[in-house]
């Protein structure tokens, strides 16, 4: 996955915004690893999950979108 320098520092920005407020990022199962590989670089501690790894049951809430 490629992103032009402006987009990715956006993104980043983005990310750090929402998780002032977040527990977890979820995210598609196509892109989870390139997305887990970019935040990694910036935000170690991030959970990273696909929606294929949440229990059908669990309750979530948004509480951000990048």
């Amino acid at each position: 996955m490629t992103l032009v320098p402006s987009r990715l520092q956006d993104f980043t920005r983005g990310v750090r915004e929402a998780f002032e407020r977040a527990a977890l990022l979820l995210t598609s199962p196509q892109i989870r690893p390139h997305l887990r590989s970019i935040i990694e670089c910036f935000r170690g501690q991030t959970i990273v999950m696909s929606q294929n790894e949440i229990h059908p049951k669990a309750r979530l809430r948004t509480v951000g979108v990048v």
